[in-house]
């Protein structure tokens, strides 16, 4: 896996697995955390369908959302990663990114996606890399923006109205 060796600064990328469903749904059972998602119908059997689609991506894709782990306290932080979108008709790679409530605001977002950013263009994965992000959702529009990603597009996807924000690999690397 691509990002299974990832390490910033105060995080480590590991993949996630069905161990972890029990965090997740605490994430999936926060409603300010899931306000920009699609809530699932039955919680906990959608944590462990989200896991098993990222084992999935691993082996079929060899990217996939991670789990973020801080360095310093082995905390589980949230997810990050690498996914393939099909979006405006063609398929893309996007940085996505969910962090636990109680870690917002202190930069993991940030500092994840980066990460991300960086491995994508070092792989060769893609031209560019966008991220999807509901209209309403400022603060990672904010994570986006702080990353190089210049807004697009306004687009639909899975049924919510959303920007596309892109960054392309010559951009990325010259702000580096």
């Amino acid at each position: 896996m691509l990002l299974n060796q990832l390490e910033t600064k105060r995080l480590i990328f590991r993949p996630l697995t069905l161990a972890d469903a029990p965090t997740l749904l605490s994430f999936w059972e926060n409603a300010q955390a899931i306000r920009y998602l699609s809530p699932p119908d039955a919680v906990q059997q959608h944590c462990v369908t989200w896991i098993q689609r990222q084992i999935a991506r691993y082996e079929n894709d060899n990217v996939g959302l991670m789990a973020l782990i801080c360095q310093s306290t082995g905390a589980f932080i949230g997810q990050c990663g690498l996914v393939w979108q099909f979006v405006g008709n063609r398929d893309e790679l996007e940085v996505g990114y969910h962090i636990q409530p109680e870690y917002w605001g202190q930069g993991y977002a940030t500092e994840a996606a980066k990460a991300c950013l960086s491995q994508a263009f070092t792989q060769k994965l893609a031209p560019s890399v966008i991220s999807i992000i509901h209209v309403n959702n400022v603060a990672s529009q904010r994570v986006a923006t702080r990353n190089g990603l210049q807004r697009e597009q306004m687009s639909q996807f899975k049924g919510f109205p959303v920007y596309i924000y892109r960054i392309f690999e010559e951009v990325f690397t010259t702000s580096q």
